[in-house]
């Protein structure tokens, strides 16, 4: 099992060989904000189309914000660490998303919760450091 540690940044793609600009927007791109070990749980915060689309989960019955849980002792075998080159791709199109100049706006106008901004500046401490 690979070792991922909250804030590591990961991405589920097909291998280098069958990635195409025909199958980039179905990555999924996310960050790990919290990683249960007791109940062996990642919980993920999720992108598709190279970070433009927040794959939103809502709020649970006291109004926080609920991230995608994945099981811990599976993880590495759907997703990877992002190189360099993504993380700058996903932090210009979480900057888009902010700035709400995606190709559908109204999508970022809904989008840009805590959530994404949390991911947004962890990502731009993650590419300074």
């Amino acid at each position: 099992m690979a070792q991922f540690k909250e804030n590591d940044f990961i991405i589920c793609k097909p291998a280098e060989e069958k990635r195409t600009k025909a199958n980039v927007d179905f990555e999924i791109y996310a960050r790990i904000v919290k990683i249960d070990e007791s109940t062996n749980t990642a919980f993920l915060d999720k992108y598709l189309e190279q970070g433009l689309l927040h794959c939103e989960t809502g709020k649970d019955i006291d109004g926080n914000e609920v991230y995608n849980k994945f099981p811990l002792n599976e993880i590495d075998r759907f997703y990877q660490l992002m190189n360099n080159e993504e993380k700058h791709i996903f932090r210009d199109n979480l900057q888009k998303i902010k700035d709400r100049t995606v190709k559908d706006p109204w999508k970022s106008i809904r989008m840009y919760s805590n959530k994404v901004k949390a991911t947004y500046e962890a990502i731009c401490n993650d590419i300074n450091e």
